[in-house]
């Protein structure tokens, strides 16, 4: 067993087990490898893609004397309405995830100056190497694209 962790004010103490360290760089590359020939493919395409959304800004950022700050925005649905989108998504063969990305596009669609963008994602990339892999808190995240180039 590992150290003990404290989770929160309100959630005590608890220990961690020892897990194994796997090296970021290990757990991108097999993505890549285990992608066939996705890599290849948008590599190909790079120089097709739009720029990203063009969306007003409050102030030039090469004239500010500060780096521009960002605010983490979140908000929880009710079970229900989760559910429903859930459902809605399935009757029409899409995953949720692909439901909140065409509405979060809409919405940077509605502010950009531009209609056909890129938008690059994060995506979550962890491969079962170990059997505790689960148990290791770490980047687990790759830079995906999502585009459109018919503009």
């Amino acid at each position: 067993m590992g150290s003990p962790v404290q989770l929160g004010p309100d959630r005590p103490a608890r220990a961690v087990p020892d897990v194994p360290r796997l090296p970021h760089r290990g757990r991108v590359d097999t993505g890549h490898r285990t992608a066939g020939g996705a890599e290849a493919y948008w590599t190909a395409r790079l120089d097709a893609l739009p720029p990203g959304p063009d969306l007003p800004l409050r102030a030039d950022p090469g004239m500010l004397d500060h780096p521009p700050a960002f605010d983490r925005r979140s908000v929880r649905l009710p079970a229900g309405e989760w559910a429903a989108i859930k459902a809605q998504a399935a009757q029409r063969d899409l995953t949720p995830n692909a439901v909140l990305l065409a509405g979060y596009a809409a919405v940077l669609g509605r502010w950009s100056r531009r209609q056909h963008f890129t938008l690059n994602l994060p995506t979550f990339n962890r491969h079962p190497l170990h059997e505790q892999v689960n148990d290791i808190i770490g980047e687990f995240t790759v830079g995906d694209t999502a585009g459109d180039s018919t503009g």
